[in-house]
């Protein structure tokens, strides 16, 4: 019968490293997913509160100050529902900017916010022209 002298238990040791690699680079993966898959939800929790509230101007071009005014009611019942819908995004404010080009009112709404695994701040914004 043939002794193992001992490599049995090497070859067990190297197993479990390469099996312990395996699995640490798998939870890396998956943490990388939850933290995509964050950033993702507060893009769109971006894109929606930014076009709704551009629908809403646009429904109604007369109620442009009423958004663009940062003391209207209206501008502070907005921020409050982004303040508390995305995260960190009393940071930076909104801006809210109507220019006009060539004869058009065309309106600029861009949101920011930071997401808990990201130091810098997210943005999104829409132009669009108001008739």
């Amino acid at each position: 019968m043939k002794k193992n002298n001992g490599y049995l238990i090497v070859e067990v040791l190297i197993a479990l490293l390469v099996f312990s690699i395996g699995i640490l680079g798998a939870l890396k993966m998956q943490a990388n997913a939850i933290s995509e898959s964050v950033s993702h939800g507060n893009r769109l929790i971006a894109i929606e509160l930014v076009n709704s509230l551009a629908n809403k101007i646009n429904l109604d071009s007369n109620s442009i100050d009423e958004y663009v005014n940062k003391s209207s009611q209206s501008y502070i019942d907005w921020q409050q529902e982004l303040n508390t819908s995305l995260p960190n995004s009393l940071d930076k404010p909104p801006e809210i900017i109507v220019e006009n080009i060539g004869g058009k009112n065309v309106l600029t709404i861009r949101v920011y916010w930071k997401d808990p695994s990201d130091n810098n701040f997210s943005q999104y914004f829409i132009k669009i022209g108001i008739v």
